[in-house]
């Protein structure tokens, strides 16, 4: 059986036409006294593309909270708060 080879740049082109559906799910810490839900269940995006995600947090404490931002990409997940 012949396999054939594509070059790394006709991989990359291909890659860059598909589409990845991104779902979301937001845990919260048991105890933790929250609602935190995407407003959107999920995305669909093309690789290397630029999206928005929304979500909608409640506090149900009577104790304030400081609202972060969370930034993830493939290469470096972290947690942005400011």
């Amino acid at each position: 059986m012949k396999v054939s080879r594509l070059s790394p740049a006709a991989v990359r082109a291909a890659a860059l036409e598909r589409e990845v559906v991104i779902s979301f799910n937001s845990d919260v810490a048991d105890g933790l006294p929250w609602r935190f839900t995407p407003t959107q269940k999920s995305v669909r995006v093309k690789p290397g593309e630029t999206t928005l995600a929304f979500f909608t947090a409640k506090n149900k404490s009577n104790v304030d909270i400081t609202v972060g931002r969370c930034k993830l990409t493939p290469r470096s997940p972290r947690v942005d708060t400011g």
